[in-house]
């Protein structure tokens, strides 16, 4: 049974992830987190839109967030992701372009973290994602 406490506690709860949501919207930044041992993935709403996919459409997997990296840039980021788990230390990343489903390319940046257990096995990863469309002939003459 729920008591008054735990119902005010779930509201404050739910609040601050519409919070989060709309922050991230508004920054036009995501977020994403691994949990390494349960193989785990899940994306925040805006992530989704920075790459253009639906939830159900996407299986939220390393393989697939791969995917959807152009493939010149891929296997630089699979080494970044290696190297983190490896040493867990955090990393940046950018310049790495994703290709949408319609065909748009963009430019992400990423910051990332990995946890890990008293042994030095990484257990969750975390990262938050900028992404950006190429600048176009128009933007880039605007900005002389």
């Amino acid at each position: 049974m729920m008591t008054p406490s735990h119902n005010h506690t779930a509201e404050k709860l739910r609040q601050r992830e519409v919070e989060l949501a709309e922050t991230q919207r508004l920054a036009r930044l995501g977020s994403w987190t691994w949990d390494i041992l349960a193989n785990t993935v899940t994306w925040s709403d805006e992530l989704y839109r920075i790459y253009g996919l639906r939830p159900q459409e996407f299986p939220a997997t390393f393989e697939g967030y791969l995917a959807c990296i152009l493939p010149e840039d891929s296997e630089r980021t699979r080494r970044m992701v290696e190297e983190a788990l490896r040493t867990c230390e955090p990393f940046v990343e950018t310049g790495r372009r994703v290709i949408r489903p319609d065909g748009e390319i963009r430019f992400v940046e990423a910051h990332g973290s990995v946890v890990c257990d008293d042994n030095g096995t990484p257990v969750m990863m975390y990262s938050m994602l900028t992404g950006r469309s190429p600048p176009t002939p128009r933007s880039s003459q605007a900005m002389s």
